[in-house]
């Protein structure tokens, strides 16, 4: 699905359980270290239970969704394999090779934050302090771990964007923003590399993220 508008009506756990069933036919793969050997399996597998239709692109857009040479194939792993093949499905079964998304269009993508951390790297002085990693639920980039900078203000206030109460009497950190799903706009413009252009939250998505919140801090 391509959003370019933001959409309405989408649910993060409906969509979840589209997922989780195409994980757990990989199942047997979890916490195997990946290598060449298990990739070709893998791709074996999934091409004759998805049906797919060009073996070649197939093994090329799972390597950017499954962990590199080395690194175990987690839960988490097999989750974004199934959040891509549920993306792609048509795709893959049509046979025909289909680009990798560059940006371009911006495009609107239900996101769930695996990461936030300080970047170190990063002199003081600069604006943007903070790392976030969010992994793409839907749309060109399902599955993929997006990599986008913060300032240390909008780090700090981007939980009570997505749900936590601008007033609670709790404090609230950066990594606050662990686990909690909104929907992010992604692209490239004028001047701007692919970067993350904006945050919206349902109210759905909101409810779960203070619940998380909540959960954390109670």
């Amino acid at each position: 699905m391509i959003w370019l508008d933001l959409p309405k009506g989408f649910s993060v756990s409906r969509h979840m359980r589209k997922v989780v069933p195409i994980a757990n036919q990989f199942l047997i793969y979890k916490d195997r270290l990946m290598s060449e050997g298990l990739m070709k399996d893998m791709v074996a597998v999934i091409a004759e239970q998805r049906r797919c239709g060009n073996i070649a692109c197939l093994r090329t857009k799972l390597l950017a969704v499954l962990p590199l040479p080395g690194e175990p194939a987690s839960k988490n792993a097999l989750l974004r394999l199934g959040m891509f093949l549920l993306e792609h499905d048509v795709a893959l079964k049509s046979g025909k090779f289909f680009s990798d998304w560059n940006g371009s269009p911006t495009v609107w993508v239900a996101a769930l934050v695996d990461d936030v951390f300080r970047d170190l790297s990063i002199p003081s002085g600069f604006k943007a302090r903070y790392k976030m990693r969010v992994v793409a639920l839907t749309g060109p980039p399902a599955g993929l771990i997006l990599d986008t900078c913060l300032s240390i203000r909008y780090a700090a206030y981007l939980p009570k964007m997505v749900g936590v109460p601008a007033r609670t009497g709790k404090e609230v950190l950066p990594t606050d923003a662990i686990g909690m799903v909104f929907f992010a706009q992604f692209g490239s413009t004028p001047g701007r590399p692919f970067t993350m252009l904006e945050v919206q939250a349902s109210n759905s998505m909101k409810i779960m993220n203070k619940q998380l919140f909540n959960r954390r801090h109670p």
